[in-house]
């Protein structure tokens, strides 16, 4: 099946990027780099359609596979819109290495994602998946200013960096990115929903031919 190459696709993609941005080709590796949202995401995604690959697609997705999926496509494409709007300077900048693995990342990844999405079944998502998204998202947030502040780990964003602009911008450029961030998942939602919609009439209509 075509969902099946495109699962595998995913996986070998995530992997290869993984090897890029880690810094593996260059024998290291910097840990401090899978503090970013979007590494973290990448890693969830890989062992995702790893796992869609050798064993949901032989069964049901169930409640568990199906938020992991929605959270995973929903912060990979939002993570996608957000670099290539305020990112593309710094990805610039960035060693021959790193810009392979934002190409992964930031591209061929998501591009995947979303046309494996839209060849294989919908209408999985649900309603309370967007409560759980956006309380990783917090957690997320809250648990980088924790380490940065007490843990000294520094911060993998500078829009996050409460010594740089204080703890008062810090927190409303947070709280932006939840609401655009909420509604963006809305969206996701909307579109699976219609897509589930439109399966079922195109459904009925070649059962009744």
């Amino acid at each position: 099946k075509l969902e099946k190459f495109l699962d595998l696709c995913i996986v070998l993609c995530g992997i290869a990027t993984l090897v890029f941005y880690s810094g593996a080709v260059e024998s290291k590796f910097y840990v401090e780099r899978f503090a970013a949202i979007y590494a973290i995401d990448m890693c969830l995604a890989t062992v995702y359609y790893l796992l869609e690959f050798i064993y949901i697609r032989k069964r049901s997705h169930g409640i568990f596979f199906s938020l992991l999926k929605y959270i995973v496509l929903t912060l990979m494409t939002f993570c996608t819109i957000f670099s290539w709007v305020f990112m593309q300077p710094f990805y610039r900048n960035a060693s021959e290495n790193l810009q392979y693995a934002y190409l992964g990342m930031h591209c061929v990844m998501p591009i995947l994602m979303v046309l494996e999405y839209l060849v294989g079944e919908k209408g999985h998502f649900n309603k309370k998946f967007i409560i759980t998204n956006m309380a990783l998202l917090i957690i997320y947030g809250g648990v980088v200013l924790l380490c940065g502040q007490y843990a000294h780990t520094g911060y993998p964003y500078a829009f996050l960096d409460p010594e740089q602009l204080g703890y008062s911008i810090v927190l409303k450029e947070c709280a932006l990115i939840c609401v655009v961030y909420y509604f963006y998942s809305n969206l996701i939602l909307m579109f699976d929903h219609r897509f589930k919609k439109r399966d079922r009439k195109s459904t009925r209509l070649n059962s009744s031919h």
